[in-house]
């Protein structure tokens, strides 16, 4: 008996999900955040916070004035529908302390190994597709990435399609970004040689991808 409420639970949560999606699927920013905002139930939460993700409109939501914190909470009551992978894949952040727990007990003590293991080998290209522009967050009093830990597992993970659909996403901003991650990993500052020696070490895929297949002159590391 249980088991069948359970089941019940999660059928029910997942068609309310599946219809607040539908139900804004062309309604504008503003509309979504409002509704999101306006809204009792967490299955409609979740449904618009989902409509956002996969149209790509995360980050204008966030400029909009969504906060990490409603995208957080959010994320956390779509687990209890099995619901919430795609706010997970778009913003990696929301998932840090996991990633460093994770790497504790797995992968000893390596976070940029477990975000390298648990996020970014597993994200289909379409997910990439919906990575935040916060990805590549630059600290303003530092100047480095607020998560260099999940930039530099990109780097290690990430397969020709994948990073094409960065690319696509982020265009010019995104292939300095990648610039500037390998600067950071190959210990050089604007030195393409050594981003290229140190990616063909690290991931030779990524590495003829990027200088003799289709993305070659994409990012400079040669």
């Amino acid at each position: 008996l249980v088991g069948r409420r359970g089941m019940g639970f999660l059928e029910s949560g997942r068609k309310g999900i599946g219809e607040a999606e539908s139900e804004v699927e062309k309604a504008s920013v503003e509309m979504v955040i409002s509704k999101f905002r306006s809204a009792a139930e967490w299955s409609k939460k979740v449904g618009y916070m989902n409509r956002l993700t996969k149209k790509g409109d995360l980050d204008k939501a966030i400029e909009k004035g969504l906060t990490l914190a409603e995208i957080s909470q959010t994320r956390t009551q779509a687990q209890k529908y099995d619901s919430h992978q795609e706010i997970s894949d778009a913003l990696p952040e929301l998932r840090h302390a996991e990633m460093v727990s994770t790497a504790a007990t797995t992968y000893g003590g390596d976070v940029v190994k477990a975000y390298s293991e648990e996020i970014f080998k597993k994200m289909k290209p379409v997910r990439v597709g919906q990575l935040s522009k916060r990805i590549f967050a630059i600290n303003p009093g530092t100047g480095d990435f607020e998560n260099p830990e999940a930039m530099a597992a990109m780097m290690f993970a990430f397969d020709d399609k994948q990073l094409s659909k960065f690319l696509e996403t982020h265009h010019q901003t995104g292939a300095d970004t990648i610039e500037k991650v390998l600067d950071d990993l190959s210990g050089t500052v604007s030195n393409p040689a050594a981003r290229g020696t140190w990616l063909n070490t690290a991931n030779p895929r990524l590495y003829n991808y990027l200088t003799k297949g289709g993305g070659r002159g994409l990012v400079d590391i040669t």
